[in-house]
Formats: C-alpha cells, structure tokens, sequence
C-alpha cells in the first residue's frame, strides 16, 4: 500500500497540528496573565499550569514541523522545487482563522487604547495585558480554525 500524501494533505496535516499547538498557547498564556492577578497560592498553580500547557503546545508544534523542518535542512544545499499542488482546504482555513485573529487584535488595540484612562486607574502589570493579548489572538485564531473546518465537514455532511 503506497502512502504517499501530497504537499497540500502534508500542509492540512501541519497546520490542523498547529492549530492546536496554538489552542494550548492560548491557554499557557491565560494561565500566565492570571497569575499576575491573582494570589500568592493561587498564582503558583497558575504558574505550573502555564509551564505544563506550554511544554505541551511546543511539543505539539514541534511534532508537527519536525519533519518539514528536517527536509528542508536536508534539501539545503540542493535547489529548492516549488509545489504545483494547490493549497487544502484545511490550509486555506487555516489562512482565515489568521485573517480573523488580526482583525480581532486590532479592533481589541483599538478598543484597549480607547480605554486607556479606565485601565490606567487597573493598575496592572504591562506583562497582564501582553499575556491577556496573546491570549485572546490565540484563542480566536484556533477557535475560529476549528469552527470553520468543523463547519465545512458538517456541510459536506
């Protein structure tokens, strides 16, 4: 049995692994912004929780592009092909789910800059909003990944 998958399943495979990758450094990131708020007891269960979800994010990535990043090293020194296979549809949602994390951050800026008074008065941590931030960006692309690609199967259905 030939198992040779072309560029476009390879790509669907990395980016749906990335995907969750990133679903757990959206979590890695909640964990650290809320131990900045939170308690001295509490903020070390959050720490531990961060560094565990964090460990398992850059495994799943790693995983993930390990070998794209093994094949490119060893096709170093030898010219670089380019793929006529046209993208997946699981890359071309992984493409808007980006598209829809951007747009949220910059309507999320927009709205914090707006805020500035209000949060000035918070005073947290700069750290808590960058972590809260990358949080949020994280979270919806991955969501918004999972909802459109989930949507289509249904679809199909």
């Amino acid at each position: 049995m030939n198992t040779t998958h072309t560029y476009a399943e390879k790509a669907d495979r990395i980016n749906t692994a990335v995907a969750a990758g990133m679903f757990f450094l959206a979590l890695a990131y909640a964990a650290m912004a809320a131990e900045l708020i939170t308690s001295e007891t509490v903020a070390n269960y959050f720490n531990y929780v961060g560094k565990g979800v964090m460990i398992i994010a850059v495994i799943i990535i790693l995983w993930a592009c390990a070998p794209l990043l093994l094949k490119l090293g060893k096709k170093r020194s030898a010219r670089c092909n380019s793929f006529s296979d046209p993208e997946g549809f699981i890359t071309q949602a992984f493409h808007k789910s980006c598209l829809i994390s951007w747009f949220t951050l910059f309507i999320g800026l927009s709205f914090l800059a707006g805020m500035d008074n209000l949060l000035g008065r918070l005073n947290l941590p700069v750290q808590f909003y960058l972590y809260a931030i990358l949080s949020v960006i994280l979270f919806v692309a991955s969501i918004s990944f999972f909802v459109i690609t989930l949507t289509d199967d249904e679809d199909e259905a």
